[in-house]
């Protein structure tokens, strides 16, 4: 049995963004979002046993397929002026230290990364039934990924976290993963701007789905269509993944923030 961590690289970055704290080398580089960037590097690889193969993949500027079905997709994003500190203005820092790492991170033009991170997924399962994937995100449009193989790493407060498992989206939202597209479909997703059908909410998007309540669905039948389109991975994209490039050493936990900085000449 392998194991591969897939990391959504841009949660991770927000979430690095969002420390109290600034602090800058001698060169006035910048270190508060790298340094929490690799504390939650550490934080996953430390939270699955004996984890073979890493990768981070990260979302690029351009136009994707959803950007192209709905044009309002993300459009509530928080803009940064030119003069603004912001997240993005961290990537270069965070990519030269998970190349001198050996982490293999990846970014294609016009491919959503929760694309990518699905499709290396499925790909790696694919290859051995005993293999497991598990996503590194706090993003719930990988709920419908969730299979025997497939798990989600939640990484919560402090160094407390959570794996979720196939059977646990029964457990939290009475339905299961193959169905959660079209629960969301309903719902709508205020993250990605997509708006679900007025009036319902997660408990009435349940008794559609189970059937246990009357509601005629054809009224709303074009909204879904495309809500559906939007919210559903692409798990085929046309691309080939080497997997031994993400393979993983576990030297990288014994080497210094401190080191880092200086090797990269922060």
């Amino acid at each position: 049995m392998n194991k591969l961590i897939i990391i959504d690289g841009h949660n991770f970055l927000w979430r690095s963004f969002s420390v109290p704290f600034k602090f800058y080398s001698k060169k006035d580089t910048p270190l508060h979002v790298l340094s929490t960037y690799l504390r939650l590097i550490r934080r996953t690889v430390t939270s699955i046993n004996k984890v073979d193969a890493a990768v981070v993949v990260f979302d690029t500027d351009t136009k994707n397929d959803n950007s192209k079905l709905l044009k309002e997709y993300k459009a509530n994003r928080r803009k940064f002026s030119k003069d603004e500190d912001s997240p993005y203005a961290h990537l270069p820092y965070v990519r030269k230290a998970l190349k001198l790492l050996n982490i293999e991170f990846l970014e294609i033009p016009n491919i959503e990364a929760d694309d990518i991170m699905a499709s290396i997924s499925k790909g790696f399962c694919k290859k051995d039934p005993k293999n497991q994937a598990y996503i590194v995100s706090s993003d719930t449009d990988f709920y419908q990924l969730l299979n025997k193989q497939t798990f989600i790493l939640k990484l919560k407060k402090k160094d407390d976290y959570e794996i979720i498992r196939f059977k646990d989206i029964k457990n939290k939202l009475g339905i299961n993963p193959r169905q959660y597209v079209k629960f969301k479909s309903l719902t709508g997703d205020s993250a990605d701007n997509i708006k679900g059908i007025y009036g319902v909410g997660p408990v009435m998007a349940k008794k559609i789905i189970c059937k246990d309540v009357d509601f005629d669905i054809k009224e709303h039948q074009e909204m879904l269509d495309l809500n559906q389109k939007l919210i559903k991975l692409n798990c085929d994209c046309k691309k080939q993944w080497r997997y031994r490039d993400f393979s993983y050493k576990e030297y990288i936990m014994d080497v210094s923030n401190q080191e880092i900085f200086n090797c990269c000449e922060f």
